[in-house]
């Protein structure tokens, strides 16, 4: 028979790597450093969309591509051209490790006393990916250029999962 203790501590490790394992989220960021994407209009029809999040660098990429294709739509355009690109690391949720320990003790009629210590896992993981994407919005036929892309096969083969 397992003990219930046991237990506990195999549960909260699976959840320790299920978090870990975990990728933020396609939403909008709530605050200017937060997870999630946010944009900047530029000019009439150049942005800059940026998606910052936990995850593999190339879904984080990918969300922000995603972004641009529903920005371009939402302007009443076909295709957008990526000027300018980069994938960068913040260590914002770098890993911290800490050592605690503690002890207590009871008087009332009897006194008992005990100690325990504790070793932090981050559940941060390493940082967060951050996507930046400088876009220009076009109408009409896409352009031959291979940074060009249809905002409608974007969102077809990058849309919610």
């Amino acid at each position: 028979m397992k003990s219930p203790v046991l237990a506990s501590i195999l549960l909260a490790l699976a959840l320790a790597l299920a978090a870990c394992a975990s990728t933020s989220a396609y939403a909008p960021a709530a605050r200017a450093s937060g997870a999630g994407f946010s944009e900047t209009r530029i000019e009439t029809d150049r942005f800059r969309v940026t998606f910052r999040g936990a995850g593999a660098p190339d879904v984080i990429e990918n969300f922000a591509l995603r972004r641009a294709a529903e920005i371009t739509l939402a302007e009443r355009r076909d295709w957008f051209i990526v000027d300018a690109r980069s994938l960068d690391r913040e260590a914002g949720g770098a890993p911290r490790t800490s050592i605690s320990i503690g002890a207590g003790g009871f008087s009332g009629g009897r006194t008992s006393v005990g100690a325990g210590a504790s070793v932090g896992i981050p559940l941060g993981g390493a940082g967060w990916a951050v996507a930046r994407l400088d876009i220009r919005l076009g109408a009409g036929p896409k352009p031959a250029d291979p940074q060009a892309y249809d905002a409608r096969a974007v969102l077809a083969n990058l849309g919610p999962r």
